[in-house]
């Protein structure tokens, strides 16, 4: 039987190290995605050996996720005989989910509306083409109004961080977010180890902040993203020089951004999360 208990922070880095070894990656199954939404979706976690289990409550009723680790190297069907029967599952990344299917331990039983979407990282740096026409005029208009510094999160710029996202809250969606966001600003400390964060700083006050995990997979996860709406061009900024900072750090190339949502009407690639039931 499955000990599951509470998401803590102290077994995190384990549940990183099978996150990255996982044959299909999701941004709502990482770590920091969980923590963050554990007051609308509380989810509890049981290892054994090197497999993590997820259990989540959605209106009283109990839901798992995909195991998280290599589970390759796994009889599925053998593995998955530790859930109860007719569990059913949710979030599971498009590109494992066939590989669940195909074995005939489960059958298709929803495609869910939440999705994730993708972007190509060279597009948001190069922003090329016509589609990229309005983000790059963006990007001009902005350095050429503006002086601004960029710089990586400390602990002095996370009281000024919380003050402008808090100044846009104008609905109970956007104050739940605020708390989702203050939530890994309070454990900034030990986070910043496993997360890369920027902020745009413009006279003298944070104007956009931008938090994001590179994956052994060549993706990149946005977790945070906020800005001063009336700042022209300060989305395309960020992104962009966040990018190009991230890759001179890392020495890498990340492929794709995965965000949980579009606030753009830009070229992306949909990512469907299948819900799948044990049959």
């Amino acid at each position: 039987m499955l000990n599951f208990e509470p998401l803590a922070i102290d077994k995190m880095p384990r549940y990183q190290q099978l996150y990255n070894q996982s044959d299909g990656q999701s941004l709502a199954n990482s770590f920091y995605y969980m923590w963050m939404n554990s007051k609308q979706q509380p989810c509890e976690w049981a290892f054994e050996d090197d497999i993590c289990w997820i259990r989540t409550s959605i209106n009283n009723k109990i839901y798992y996720k995909a195991p998280v680790g290599n589970i390759s190297k796994y009889n599925i069907k053998e593995l998955l005989k530790k859930l109860p029967p007719k569990s059913e599952l949710i979030d599971i990344p498009e590109t494992l989910a066939p590989e669940l299917i195909k074995n005939g331990y489960f059958h298709l039983h929803e495609v869910p509306t939440e999705q994730e979407i993708s972007f190509s990282v060279q597009d948001l740096e190069e922003l090329p083409g016509d589609a990229y026409h309005v983000k790059r005029q963006h990007l001009k208009y902005f350095l050429w109004a503006y002086e601004y510094k960029q710089d990586e999160i400390r602990p002095k710029y996370i009281p000024d961080i919380k003050r402008m996202i808090k100044k846009q809250i104008d609905s109970p969606e956007k104050k739940e977010n605020y708390n989702q966001i203050c939530k890994i600003l309070d454990n900034w400390k030990i986070f910043k180890d496993y997360l890369e964060g920027r902020v745009f700083v413009i006279k003298k006050q944070v104007q956009s902040v931008i938090i994001g995990e590179k994956t052994s997979k060549n993706y990149m996860l946005i977790h945070v993203e906020a800005e001063n709406p009336r700042i022209k061009g300060l989305v395309a900024a960020t992104q962009k020089f966040y990018l190009e900072k991230f890759n001179t750090i890392k020495q890498a190339n990340f492929g794709k951004i995965f965000i949980p949502a579009s606030r753009y009407n830009l070229p992306r690639n949909i990512v469907s999360k299948y819900k799948l039931q044990l049959e």
